[in-house]
């Protein structure tokens, strides 16, 4: 079946590593995103502090024609770039957000397989720029300003008393002259 712009879907490489922060990470590892073989996964949850990671490639016998695979990172990439020839590619300080990872094929440059299924990657949000973390901002700020006022409210009164006690004792001083 045909795609648009000629491509066509051709399951042909097959995503053989991840890497985060430069490690090779496997299923059930600490920390692994991953359940199981990154090949067969079509979702994965990083961590914000996971947000620089990789993905390794295998290609099967393509009858002796060199293959250009490219990639693209939908909402990172505005682009399909090419993946280099120790078949892996690697991205940096990817911000939080969500992203579909793509593969494409072609043995003459000019029609493109799709050639694994599209793979959404979720980086989540370091914690300080989280929902929880601006909620506990902005509590934190109402409560300084409500204590701010409060302060200035109970000096203001202390002040005002300081001031009336004052005037009574210059009053009293006036009609003892």
């Amino acid at each position: 079946s045909k795609f648009s712009g000629g491509m066509r879907r051709q399951s042909n490489v097959y995503l053989s590593g991840l890497t985060i922060a430069d490690r090779l990470v496997r299923p059930y590892d600490p920390e692994s995103p991953l359940d199981r073989n990154i090949d067969l996964v079509d979702r994965i949850s990083l961590k914000a502090g996971q947000n620089s990671f990789g993905f390794s490639f295998s290609l099967p016998y393509w009858g002796g024609e060199k293959m250009l695979l490219q990639c693209r990172l939908d909402g990172y990439d505005n682009e399909w770039c090419d993946i280099s020839s120790d078949r892996s590619v690697y991205y940096y300080n990817v911000p939080a957000g969500k992203y579909r990872f793509s593969v494409r094929a072609t043995t003459d440059g000019v029609n493109w397989d799709i050639s694994h299924s599209p793979l959404d990657i979720e980086v989540a949000e370091k914690f300080w720029r989280s929902s929880i973390a601006m909620l506990i901002y902005l509590l934190t700020v109402g409560v300084v300003i409500v204590l701010m006022a409060r302060f200035l409210h109970l000096r203001s009164k202390k002040k005002m008393q300081e001031r009336e006690e004052k005037d009574r004792i210059e009053r009293e001083k006036k009609l003892l002259d």
